[in-house]
């Protein structure tokens, strides 16, 4: 059993992204379906959460940013092919598993007569000597080859996080499928066909791949945070009242929203607040303001400049929402809220194009 099967997600997209399109693509979309289902919160009428509204729009001219565009080298390409290799090693046969060995194991793991809760798994890849299980529980797979069943006699540590299993000894039957080592993993043909699961795959299709990659995430990442910069800007050049019921809604929705995400992920909401996004519920509150603040500052960008997303622009926003493309988007989000999701982003690009780089 690993000491902490929790691991911190980056999950915090662009926060009005998340709330006007939801949790995007999946890895389990049957979860995210689940997830999003659950968000339900109270609407009210555009007059309501606008007719206390005021806004002078700031000075956009002149628009600073420090951050540019990652630039995705030769060197970096080559890096991230690397990392690839050690996420892929190369399957071993003929001789028992070693520290450093990645070992797909089943295991089951036993309170007396019972299997208890979270010691069960079936296709598991171990790396021995990563320390991720409790102690005993690695080095017990050592030197067992593959196709053998061992029975590991462990206790797990006083200080466990489940009191049902501190201090507790317990035997895990541990079954050893196969062993696979970096060592042996190179960049080339064979590479590609591990990550792509394709026999016909070959090193430079895995390049396109990862390279395409590697773009689209130095792009969400510029259209995220040197967006934030300049966005930041606009709303502190501008006068803004924002309405009490506006900002209402927004709460509402965002809370909705995380709260549905905690229960994905088995947290307290207060819980999923402080370890996902290092935030109180007062700082959720005072955030929903300010999202509000940045949705008035861009609407009224929007209409001045007559502003509207490219069709380059609309696939590469959905892109950065886990969607294939624009016409991926619509097919799962009403057309509203992907029209309002493209306009916004037709407002950061414009603000984006205004501004000059600072040091």
């Amino acid at each position: 059993m690993k000491k902490n099967s929790l691991v911190k997600a980056g999950i915090a997209l662009a926060a009005a992204m998340v709330v006007m399109i939801g949790c995007g693509k999946s890895e389990n979309t049957a979860t995210t379906a689940a997830a999003t289902e659950a968000v339900v919160y109270e609407t009210k009428s555009a007059e309501e959460l606008t007719d206390e509204a005021k806004i002078v729009l700031g000075d956009y001219t002149n628009l600073t940013r420090t951050i540019v565009k990652t630039e995705i080298t030769e060197d970096y390409l080559q890096s991230e092919l690397e990392y690839l290799a050690e996420l892929y090693p190369v399957q071993i046969t003929g001789r028992p598993a070693q520290l450093g060995d990645t070992a797909n194991i089943d295991y089951a793991g036993y309170d007396g007569d019972v299997a208890f809760d979270g010691g069960t798994a079936a296709g598991y890849d171990l790396v021995l000597g990563s320390g991720s299980f409790i102690d005993g529980f690695e080095d017990g797979v050592v030197g067992m080859e593959i196709g053998e069943e061992r029975d590991l006699n462990l206790k797990f540590p006083e200080q466990y996080h489940s009191a049902e299993l501190a201090g507790k000894e317990v035997v895990f039957k541990v079954k050893l499928n196969s062993l696979a080592s970096a060592e042996g993993s190179k960049v080339d043909d064979d590479l590609a066909k591990r990550v792509m699961g394709d026999e016909s795959a070959t090193l430079e299709m895995l390049k396109t791949d990862v390279q395409k990659d590697l773009e689209l995430q130095a792009e969400y990442d510029f259209y995220v945070n040197a967006g934030a910069e300049v966005l930041m800007q606009l709303v502190e050049n501008s006068e803004i009242t924002v309405d009490p019921d506006a900002a209402e809604q927004m709460l509402s929705q965002m809370t909705a929203t995380y709260q549905a995400q905690a229960d994905m992920y088995g947290f307290a909401f207060e819980d999923f607040l402080s370890y996902f996004l290092g935030m109180t519920p007062e700082d959720l509150e005072a955030y929903a303001t300010e999202i509000v603040k940045q949705e008035m500052a861009l609407n009224a960008l929007i209409e001045k400049e007559n502003l509207s997303a490219t069709d380059e622009q609309k696939d590469m926003i959905a892109q950065m929402n886990g969607f294939e493309n624009a016409e991926a988007l619509l097919a799962q989000v009403d057309e509203a809220t992907a029209q309002r999701a493209f306009n916004m982003g037709a407002a950061n690009y414009f603000l984006l194009g205004k501004s000059t780089v600072t040091e």
